[in-house]
C-alpha cells in the first residue's frame, strides 16, 4: 500500500495473460485517450481518400536492442481506435484502413530525438481500387 507501481506498456503481457482485464482496460484507454488527445487539430479524412494504409515508425536509442517490435501492437490498435473515436475516420475496418504497418525502428543516438510517427496515405493499389468501386456506395 502506498507505493506506485509500474507496468510497461506491451502487447506480450496483455496476450500472455500477465497484465489482469483490469489493469488491461486501464492501459488501453490510457493510450486512447493520449492519442485522441494528440489528434484533436486533426481533421477527418475526406471519403475520397479512403481507403488508406498507416504506418507506424519508433525512433529509440536502441540500447541492448533486446525487445520486439511485434510487442507494440497494442500501440497501432489504440491508435486505430483512437482515429474512430476521433472522427477522423468513420471506422477501423478494411472498407476504410487497407493496410497498417510496422512499427519500423529506426536507431537514433540521442534521447531528445526518440519519437514515434505515424504516416497515412491513400491505398491506391489496382486491387484495392476495383474492389472499392464495386461496393455499393455510402
Amino acid at each position: 500500500m502506498g507505493t506506485p507501481s509500474y507496468l510497461t506498456i506491451n502487447g506480450n503481457a496483455i496476450y500472455s495473460g500477465k497484465i489482469n482485464t483490469f489493469d488491461r482496460d486501464i492501459v488501453v484507454n490510457s493510450l486512447k485517450k493520449f492519442y485522441v488527445d494528440q489528434l484533436v487539430s486533426i481533421q477527418p479524412i475526406p471519403k475520397e481518400e479512403f481507403p488508406v494504409i498507416v504506418a507506424m515508425w519508433i525512433f529509440r536509442v536502441p540500447g541492448q536492442a533486446n525487445w520486439d517490435l511485434d510487442n507494440l501492437w497494442i500501440y497501432r490498435k489504440a491508435f486505430l481506435d483512437a482515429l474512430t473515436e476521433s472522427k477522423i475516420i468513420p471506422d477501423d475496418c478494411i472498407r476504410y484502413i487497407t493496410g497498417h504497418t510496422g512499427p519500423y525502428f529506426v536507431p537514433v543516438d540521442h534521447l531528445y530525438r526518440e519519437k514515434f510517427e505515424i504516416i497515412i496515405r491513400a491505398d491506391r493499389r489496382p486491387v484495392i481500387n476495383e474492389w472499392i468501386n464495386s461496393l455499393p456506395k455510402i
